[in-house]
């Protein structure tokens, strides 16, 4: 999903940055706490420069890991468990440093969201669904607000 969006902002000619091209450039493998303040400190300073923060709400668990995190998060077990989408925890972490330093922060949904949790919803300034919301959103439309359930 990650690869998708940023082909749609390089399409629409966005200069931006993505935390992600940090664990690329080491392979994935964060071996010791100095490259992981390393990237800390490289992913903290790509967000300064960036004017909006475009934060994805769909970051897919293993199918076991999704069932044991959301168990309790629905309302009787009987409810649909799978497909579950949370953003990942140093995408909610990026949104607060984000938020504290009053840069507006955007969520992307590519599924729409049952229930999002309520510091992250009502500190958006919206939500893009799917790459189409994305794109109308880069050419100047208003992004959607967030009617659904908060957790």
């Amino acid at each position: 999903m990650v690869n998708t969006i940023e082909q749609v902002l390089l399409d629409e000619k966005v200069n931006f940055f993505s935390p992600r091209c940090l664990t690329d450039a080491i392979g994935h493998k964060i071996e010791n706490m100095d490259q992981g303040r390393q990237v800390l400190r490289d992913d903290i300073a790509g967000m300064e420069r960036c004017g909006v923060v475009l934060a994805i709400n769909d970051f897919l668990l293993p199918e076991n890991t999704q069932l044991a995190l959301v168990r309790n998060l629905l309302p009787k077990p009987d409810d649909q468990i799978l497909p579950i989408a949370l953003p990942d925890s140093g995408t909610v972490w990026e949104m607060g440093w984000a938020h504290a330093r009053n840069k507006p922060v955007a969520l992307y949904c590519e599924q729409e969201p049952k229930r999002v949790n309520l510091m992250l919803a009502c500190s958006a300034i919206g939500i893009a669904h799917r790459v189409r919301g994305l794109r109308a959103w880069l050419r100047g439309e208003p992004l959607a607000e967030y009617q659904g359930a908060l957790q």
